[in-house]
């Protein structure tokens, strides 16, 4: 069976508290508008909605200071600038990351839905250090998107995740969604090796997606002129709630194995789906401790947070252990792996 090995995480270049990152972005609304007075009823919101987090990673540089007129991306911004910001920190980052020793396997899978630029960083890298590798955009999927990388990988495949979803704040908009999607979301790293080689490392049991129906209005992600524009329903934890039992049923027949005693790897979207959850499937905290903790220490990096909590766990419970891995985005799409810790 495949194995997810070599797992690493590259943290951003700004690590802020949540107290700090939440009053910075009020002063970002206020600037947008030109309107001081609009800073105390968005930060009174902000701290409202964001209480379950206490720091997040960001890697622009924006949000170090409050001079507006030296900002390179805010109050306001283009996609298209947004998309040279991606582009030129992602590469960076990359060849920073992978140096001239690093030998760079036959796959690599390049995985994201904050930057859609080409040559994307990954092609760039590639062309430099190894032409003769075959890259592989897993692109636009969101938070669920590194189970289906998992899929798509062949013997070999280096799996990186580079998601920046820092850019896409909009400070211009005060509804409701927005100011919680600007509670939760930051920036991160990840990569890992997937291989049939009997190394240690996470082996793969079951790999499920399955789209529910009727809940496409649920959860968007889409372009607008001035980057990415999310939307979240109130009802995604009650749709998934539907939607889990026979999911969960499904999924363990594929692995072959009870998952009942299995710790949990819950991509952490918010709080209250994590919660929903473990009430659901009635876990112990301890089940899904590292979810919660990655969701409070880093905030939700989209595709590339599954990743951190399975680096969280590794070598903090049992070998042999069972992981069940869950992660939710735009269709609705429930994403499932099962997978037994081998150290």
């Amino acid at each position: 069976m495949a194995r997810a090995t070599a797992l690493e995480i590259r943290r951003p270049k700004h690590q802020f508290s949540q107290e700090y990152l939440l009053d910075w972005v009020a002063k970002a609304h206020a600037a947008a508008e030109q309107n001081p007075d609009l800073y105390s009823s968005i930060r009174e919101r902000l701290f409202k909605l964001g209480s379950k987090v206490e720091s997040r990673g960001i890697v622009i540089d924006d949000c170090c200071h409050e001079n507006w007129a030296d900002m390179e991306l805010y109050p306001h911004s283009c996609m298209g600038k947004k998309a040279k910001a991606y582009d030129r920190i992602v590469t960076d980052t990359l060849f920073d990351w992978f140096p001239e020793s690093y030998a760079l396997p036959s796959h690599v899978i390049h995985v994201t839905c904050t930057g859609y630029t080409a040559p994307s960083p990954v092609q760039q890298l590639v062309s430099q250090r190894s032409p003769q590798t075959v890259v592989t955009h897993a692109y636009h999927m969101g938070c669920y998107a590194a189970i289906p990388a998992m899929r798509m990988a062949a013997e070999g495949a280096l799996i990186i995740h580079s998601e920046l979803s820092s850019l896409h704040m909009n400070p211009g908009t005060h509804s409701l969604d927005q100011l919680v999607i600007q509670t939760l979301f930051a920036d991160g790293f990840a990569r890992y090796l997937i291989t049939e080689d009997e190394v240690p490392g996470y082996e793969i049991l079951a790999l499920q997606e399955e789209v529910y129906p009727g809940t496409l209005s649920a959860m968007t992600w889409n372009p607008a002129s001035w980057g990415m524009e999310m939307s979240i329903s109130r009802e995604v934890p009650t749709h998934i709630a539907k939607a889990l039992p026979s999911f969960m049923k499904r999924l363990e027949e594929k692995a072959g194995r009870s998952l009942q005693k299995a710790f949990f790897a819950i991509h952490p979207g918010g709080p209250k789906i994590v919660e929903k959850i473990a009430e659901l499937l009635n876990l112990h905290p301890s089940q899904y401790a590292h979810s919660m903790q990655i969701l409070k220490t880093f905030g939700n990096m989209s595709s590339a947070t599954l990743p951190h909590v399975w680096e969280a766990m590794w070598k903090e419970i049992p070998d042999g252990s069972l992981i069940v891995s869950l992660a939710f985005g735009p269709g609705l799409t429930l994403c499932g792996a099962v997978f037994q810790c081998v150290y």
